[in-house]
């Protein structure tokens, strides 16, 4: 059986996210689609990241009534920074016969030769790309690949007839009160709402307003954020200054949704 490979954060998982999976299915001949979400350690303060237990129930939901996609709670359950070739060796194992296929965008193939033993990802799995409306691969060998490395890794690059759809933009929305619709599944929307997700402290208000306008087809109305103070603006000093120093000790652009096609 050949088994597409679609990690990421999936915070949250979106309507292109699903389009890229059917897309896969038909371009690569493949069977099923396993996604595989990526454990978020809490010091992705700049990334705001849901409990790895609500992203892991938004994916079931989304999933619902798609018999050929599938979960994989692997890097879940190991916890930590799973790196891609890991996640791919124990598949391998619990897939015994099956072949397979590593699902990536255009971005995560420009950086490929930069994750953690990449040659060996190679060993375990068809590398295949899916395009975004209007992108393109650009000419020579790829990063980190000779001539022969590349050209394997350019056999399997096809166009996905995709939205245009990130998850930062989702919860960008969420936080400033805009309206999502068409960006995520009914289910999903409706469970991010019960349960508060990606509110801000700033907007829950206004959170609230923009989903209920959207459900009655109203114009939604821009939310203000209110005034920070002086220290309050000192502490958001402070706590950039921390992501950055800890973005730059990540062990490299892999760690933290670097694989995610549409992140």
């Amino acid at each position: 059986m050949k088994l597409g490979v679609f990690g990421g954060t999936f915070n949250p998982v979106h309507n292109g996210h699903l389009a890229l999976a059917e897309a896969a299915l038909c371009a690569f001949g493949l069977d099923r689609v396993l996604f595989v979400p990526g454990h978020v350690t809490p010091f992705k303060q700049d990334r705001p990241a849901a409990p790895d237990a609500d992203r892991l129930a938004m994916l079931r939901l989304a999933l619902q009534n798609r018999p050929r996609m599938d979960i994989s709670t692997v890097e879940l359950d190991r916890g930590g920074v799973s790196y891609t070739v890991d996640t791919l060796e124990t598949l391998r194992a619990t897939h015994p016969g099956d072949e397979l296929w590593l699902l990536l965008g255009l971005d995560s193939l420009l950086s490929f030769g930069h994750w953690y033993r990449a040659r060996d990802i190679l060993d375990l799995a068809t590398v295949a790309t899916l395009l975004r409306p209007g992108s393109s691969l650009p000419d020579g060998p790829l990063a980190g690949f000779d001539t022969a490395q590349s050209d394997s890794l350019r056999a399997h690059v096809a166009n996905g007839d995709c939205p245009d759809i990130s998850s930062t933009e989702v919860r960008r929305r969420i936080a400033a009160g805009e309206s999502t619709a068409g960006l995520l599944p009914d289910s999903v929307a409706e469970y991010i709402r019960a349960h508060g997700l990606y509110a801000t402290p700033e907007f829950p208000r206004c959170f609230a307003a923009a989903w209920n306008g959207q459900k009655e087809g109203r114009k939604l109305v821009a939310c203000t954020m209110p005034t920070v103070g002086r220290r309050g603006r000192a502490r958001r000093r402070r706590s950039r200054g921390r992501q950055r120093a800890e973005r730059a000790d990540s062990p490299d652009g892999e760690a933290g949704g670097g694989r995610e096609p549409f992140h």
